[in-house]
């Protein structure tokens, strides 16, 4: 069985290091919740 080269499996796994701007998505995920949290008190 050949081995894959760890760097490729690396850049396969990590999914942050593929999207440059993961953390501005982060970011807007966690406003977009608070926002939905803020319009649901009850929920």
């Amino acid at each position: 069985m050949i081995r894959p080269d760890p760097a490729w499996l690396d850049a396969q796994y990590n999914a942050r290091a593929a999207i440059p701007e993961h953390a501005q998505i982060f970011a807007r995920w966690a406003a977009d919740s608070a926002a939905a949290r803020a319009r649901r008190p009850g929920a």
